[in-house]
């Protein structure tokens, strides 16, 4: 297997222009994960304007998700990859630049929408290039360069913190975002978008809002309740994020060094499981992923609570990594499944709104209910809810949407 993963992972066609910046810009944010909310602590504010400041990056992706959609119609995967890197790199070093809490929020703002920009079109860019049935593996792996950069970021970015400051941390990860800018430009194939994946009409070019609404319209019947899930699945994800290193400082006195140890330990065991979550989707069905996997990060979540110490929460969040790695790549293989052919680039950027409205959705009610009851605790509870609640609307109203050879023949 570990041949076979080496193969897909730097042999396959799509390595360059996809999962090598993918990985870099992955280690960027695995950078940032202890260092962000420990920095916006120390400004003595809020939980609510600390968790706002985090936020405002997925406030940034709720706004370019539709316009990346709309642009995909218009513009090849590959430029639409370029200006979302290029975007991001440029906020991340005016964050370093820019001392001021303000400044921070409108430019980690921006580097929102690029992201919203690059994750889009690289989306399109696999759904375009991968057949149905080696779609669940190839979009693992995919998730899985997510997890692998993800890896050592936390405690290098600790580090880093206590060497240079959070604005070297910030000049870091730009420089990673000028590196990741070269490989879509240098590998990515420039191919304008066929009319069956997603070219707007001359009717949806002069009214897209009619265009996204029929869209909505013909699709609600499995996109509510798909959506549903997605809302409440990337609600966890991105609250796992934020509680960790605020109750790892604020309940328990770590520093940045050792929460970074945690949160590198959870991403060690996240990585590990990438391809045989892929083989599950591919052999099994994606429900054999991704239920479980929201289940078990829900059930992690309300264990935070419980934690006493160094190790205690160690434990938790690796419970949290293994729940993570078991639904790699799941959210976007069911995307790109639910996805209609003559309106793909529209459907994904909807798709990907949905998911982007949960993320940052989450960090603000984590924040919120920890003023409002002044005990960081019961937003670990309230997160732990979104899992679980993820987890059961997939199970029990999401179809399976694999679809074997053999059934599409017939």
């Amino acid at each position: 297997m570990q041949q076979l993963l080496n193969q897909q992972l730097f042999s396959h066609p799509m390595s360059r222009p996809i999962y090598i910046p993918t990985i870099l810009l992955a280690f960027g944010r695995g950078l940032l994960l202890p260092v962000l909310p420990i920095y916006l602590l120390s400004l003595d504010i809020s939980y609510t304007w600390v968790t706002f400041a985090i936020a405002s990056m997925g406030m940034g992706t709720i706004v370019g998700d539709l316009p990346a959609g709309f642009l995909l119609g218009r513009l090849s995967a590959k430029k639409t990859m370029q200006l979302g890197i290029g975007s991001m790199g440029l906020a991340l070093l005016a964050m370093a630049l820019i001392q001021s809490y303000w400044a921070l929020v409108a430019f980690y703002f921006l580097v929102g929408v690029g992201t919203a920009l690059y994750n889009i079109s690289r989306h399109f860019y696999l759904r375009s290039e991968v057949p149905l049935e080696q779609r669940g593996r190839a979009i693992a792996i995919f998730g899985g360069t997510n997890r692998i950069g993800t890896f050592a970021g936390p405690v290098i970015g600790g580090y880093l913190s206590l060497l240079f400051g959070p604005s070297g941390v910030f000049i870091v990860f730009a420089l990673l975002a000028a590196v990741a800018y070269f490989f879509p430009t240098q590998y990515a194939v420039e191919r304008a978008p066929k009319p069956s994946e997603g070219t707007p009409t001359q009717g949806q070019m002069h009214n897209p809002l009619s265009s996204l609404r029929h869209l909505f319209q013909s699709n609600a019947e499995v996109l509510i309740p798909a959506g549903i899930g997605q809302f409440f699945a990337q609600g966890v994800r991105s609250g796992r994020t934020v509680i960790l290193p605020l109750y790892g400082a604020d309940v328990l006195g770590l520093d940045e060094v050792a929460i970074g140890w945690i949160m590198t330990i959870a991403s060690g065991i996240d990585m590990s499981l990438f391809y045989p979550a892929g083989l599950i989707m591919d052999r099994l069905g994606r429900k054999f992923a991704y239920v479980p996997s929201f289940l078990i990060q829900g059930i992690a979540m309300a264990l935070i609570p419980f934690t006493t110490g160094f190790f205690g929460l160690a434990i938790v969040s690796g419970l949290m990594g293994f729940g993570n790695g078991l639904g790699s790549g799941s959210m976007m293989t069911l995307g790109a499944d639910l996805a209609p052919t003559e309106s793909t680039g529209e459907f994904l950027g909807i798709w990907r709104l949905i998911g982007d409205l949960g993320q940052t959705s989450a960090p603000i009610v984590v924040g919120n209910v920890a003023d409002i009851f002044n005990y960081l605790p019961y937003s670990a509870w309230v997160v732990a809810a979104m899992g679980i609640a993820s987890g059961l609307t997939f199970g029990w109203f999401v179809p399976e949407t694999l679809r074997r050879d053999r059934e599409v023949k017939g």
